[in-house]
């Protein structure tokens, strides 16, 4: 069960909540340190009187962005305004919880992270390209990362064109693959375990195995979003109302983006 926090009380009854189930509970708590001062001594007051750090059943994620501390008089890395933004701070990032810093990267590092996703996925880039990308993406790794799959799946597109297979034929084979996952996906999330799909859905088992695989990066309502965008596509085409490449291209940016 997930939460995103709005109210102090919201949260307590949250995660204080009991219930017949044995679920876990994971709570996030965004721009916390923004709030008002009496919001923010409350919030460490509950986490210390509660023992949210101590519970296996509970999850409490609270994400910041901080700016460096430019001024050397200081000792703190961060600049964090004092009182009850530095208390609860200190407290997160206590022995009793558990922080994680992930520091941005630019230059160099940024480039060679970008050579090394690209080559994840079994592709090649080189330094004026990734310093292109940069200059579009910025240094934001999640949309470096988005920009780079569309990339690879514009690449991976255009090798089958070359290769003198038709609009059409790709868009049916598509199709094919994105309503096979939707059938796995959907018996996935009714509760069916790999062993039971083969019983249930009439699917070569290479074939089912690698749509399962395919099916945990993709949600249901997902999957759904791009097999109606594939009809849609196939209508503007077969109809003349998009050029088939074009459309293609349109398509492939969608489900990569």
């Amino acid at each position: 069960m997930l939460f995103f926090f709005c109210e102090l009380d919201e949260l307590k009854n949250f995660l204080g909540a009991f219930s017949m189930f044995q679920e876990k509970k994971l709570a996030v708590v965004e721009n916390i340190f923004e709030a008002d001062e009496d919001i923010l001594a409350g919030f460490a007051e509950y986490l210390k009187k509660e023992g949210v750090f101590k519970t296996a059943e509970s999850f409490l994620v609270v994400p910041q962005l901080l700016e460096l501390n430019n001024d050397k008089k200081k000792k703190q890395k961060y600049s964090i305004k004092e009182g009850g933004a530095k208390n609860l701070f200190s407290l997160l990032t206590s022995k009793e919880s558990q922080s994680e810093e992930f520091e941005f990267i630019s230059g160099a590092k940024l480039e060679q992270w970008i050579k090394k996703e690209v080559e994840r996925i079994g592709g090649k880039i080189d330094l004026n390209a990734a310093r292109k990308l940069i200059e579009f993406a910025g240094a934001d790794l999640w949309r470096l990362q988005n920009e780079i799959g569309k990339l690879a799946a514009y690449k991976h597109l255009h090798r089958h064109l070359a290769r003198g297979e038709s609009e059409i034929y790709i868009l049916t084979m598509l199709a094919y693959q994105f309503r096979n996952l939707i059938l796995v996906k959907s018996e996935v999330e009714k509760g069916s375990q790999f062993g039971a799909l083969a019983k249930k859905i009439k699917m070569h088992p290479f074939v089912l195995r690698k749509t399962f695989d395919q099916s945990k990066n993709f949600s249901f309502p997902a999957l759904e979003n791009i097999y109606e965008k594939l009809m849609e596509t196939d209508i503007a085409v077969k109809s003349g109302r998009l050029e088939s490449q074009a459309a293609l291209d349109l398509l492939v940016a969608e489900i990569a983006g």
